[in-house]
């Protein structure tokens, strides 16, 4: 599966944010469908938990989280 481009990266995380409990991967990936977009892979979905356990509000790539992330350390 070839990676989300960015912006349906960030809708994903829309749909991944707008309900508790989160949504599945075949959940979110659904949702993309009927609003025209391309899926989320398995990779994004996993940064969409990372994302939330950082506490991140906004949406921001997987490098860049990663290097944020690294810095703390």
């Amino acid at each position: 599966m070839v990676n989300a481009r960015t912006e349906e990266a960030e809708l994903g995380w829309e749909v991944y944010l707008s309900s508790t409990p989160r949504p599945s991967l075949e959940q979110i990936n659904a949702v993309l469908g009927d609003a025209g977009s391309g899926p989320v892979s398995p990779r994004t979905y996993r940064h969409y938990r990372k994302l939330e356990r950082y506490s991140q509000r906004r949406y921001m790539p997987i490098n860049e989280l990663d290097q944020r992330t690294k810095r703390k350390r």
